[in-house]
């Protein structure tokens, strides 16, 4: 439903058009803005014609809805100016076409300043170091609803699948996630006295780096909160590493978690 990587659409076919792909994105945000319409008559009717929505944010439900967590139709300023910073540092780095960075360039030029106009009237905003002329000063976390034309005008991209960091799985050279240089017996021991207990260098380089490789390069930021964004398990965040990561915190502290399924991990930014 949140498209397919383009990494791994590219890898498909030795000449990937980059057109080809932003269009089918394209066509799935023409089904989700008929979804919407539809969603949007049914509130309106039911609430003296006001869009009234009490949470955004329901796991339980799609992102073609307007309740379901990191939908196509909210979004905010501070979540978007993310998103051209990502777009950006994945094109500088080669993991996303030349085109995405004129997308980037649509979200910054021109989403951006409509978004803040409709927030606050005679608002000109530049960028959040700048001095913009008659904006608020909460104008980057306000809530916004993209209007269709909006949505086409990116090509879709609006809280997609974009780009997911290959992740390798463990080696004979790199065989662990966790420090097995921490005391993990007299972690565990002190967490089962009732202390707070604060683990330092609690992953190894390897699994540090590949952590940060996943936060820098998922575009999967889509659950917006009042100045930040998170990412989920089972929301588009994934990795080997966060399966071995439990596996061997049960193996050693199992007297405190041995048994005990990783039912959530989020990244927060």
């Amino acid at each position: 439903m949140r498209g397919l990587p383009w990494n791994e659409y590219s890898s498909f076919f030795p000449d990937p058009s980059v057109s080809v792909y932003l269009d089918s994105l394209r066509a799935s945000v023409v089904q989700s803005i008929a979804s919407y319409e539809i969603q949007s008559s049914e509130i309106r009717a039911n609430n003296g014609g006001q869009l009234v929505i009490p949470r955004i944010d329901m796991p339980e439900f799609p992102p073609t809805d307007v309740r379901g967590r990191g939908n196509y139709f909210f979004s905010a300023i501070h979540s978007l100016e993310h998103t051209v910073e990502q777009l950006l540092y994945l094109v500088g780095k080669k993991l996303l076409a030349e085109e995405f960075y004129d997308v980037a360039m649509v979200y910054k030029h021109q989403l951006i300043p409509e978004i803040a106009r409709g927030l606050a009237p005679g608002c000109v905003y530049f960028n959040v170091i700048d001095q913009n002329d008659r904006c608020p000063a909460d104008v980057r976390y306000q809530y916004y609803m993209l209007k269709p034309a909006m949505m086409l005008a990116v090509s879709g991209t609006h809280n997609k699948l974009l780009h997911l960091p290959f992740q390798p799985e463990r080696t004979h050279l790199h065989p662990h996630a966790l420090n097995r240089e921490v005391d993990w017996a007299a972690v565990q021991r002190d967490y089962l006295t009732g202390s707070v207990v604060v683990v330092d260098d609690f992953l190894t380089p390897h699994a540090l780096q590949f952590m940060r490789e996943l936060a820098l390069g998922s575009t999967t930021f889509w659950d917006i909160k009042n100045g930040y964004m998170g990412s989920y398990l089972g929301h588009g965040l994934q990795s080997p590493w966060l399966a071995y990561m439990a596996r061997e915190l049960q193996e050693l502290m199992p007297d405190v978690i041995q048994g005990l399924p990783l039912r959530q991990a989020w990244f927060y930014k």
